[in-house]
């Protein structure tokens, strides 16, 4: 399975605590992780989608995040195995045979693939013909999100930003509670 996982060994600081200092760094933990997973999963969408060359939304949609709980601090981001016809990629029919996307990041064009309806669904389509006659027809897709997720390049800026944002979000998060309690 292919995810990025945010999990902490910290049960050596927690044997010096009391009970409600326990209690407190739990809760500041599991908050602090849930946090982190938000602010990473934010860049991660905008990372992938301008490496594929789609819209932040619909690659944020299908980013699946497992939440930390009280007593498993373990935050995961998952990417949905999706993998988005060309007009995902602001696909444009050209006046020459022909379509005009933006797949992996840079406009290109596909001779001999056209915008049709899809024929359960009604959506528009980018096809191609597999012979010189009218039918059979293939849709034509784009790079898929498990895929790019696994990029070096990718996971690197994800781990920067889960590395970076975690401690200060648990400053802020241990202060907070902190402060609840006393």
């Amino acid at each position: 399975m292919i995810e990025l996982s945010i999990d902490l060994d910290i049960l050596d600081t927690q044997k010096h605590l009391h009970k409600v200092q326990k209690q407190v760094v739990n809760k500041a933990i599991t908050r602090s992780l849930n946090r982190t997973l938000d602010q990473v999963r934010v860049v991660a969408a905008r990372t992938i989608a301008k490496d594929m060359g789609m819209r932040v939304g619909a690659v944020k949609k299908r980013l699946k995040k497992i939440r930390a709980r009280r007593g498993k601090f373990e935050a995961v981001i998952r990417p949905h195995h999706w993998t988005p016809n060309l007009i995902e990629f602001g696909a444009r029919q050209l006046k020459k045979k022909g379509v005009s996307h933006k797949a992996w990041g840079k406009r290109s064009k596909t001779r001999g693939a056209f915008i049709g309806r899809g024929r359960t669904s009604g959506k528009r389509l980018v096809y191609s013909r597999t012979s010189d006659k009218r039918y059979p027809i293939k849709a034509l897709y784009g790079p898929t999100l498990k895929n790019t997720f696994v990029k070096r390049r990718i996971l690197k800026v994800m781990e920067q930003v889960a590395h970076g944002r975690w401690s200060r979000n648990f400053d802020a998060d241990f202060k907070y509670y902190l402060s609840r309690v006393a």
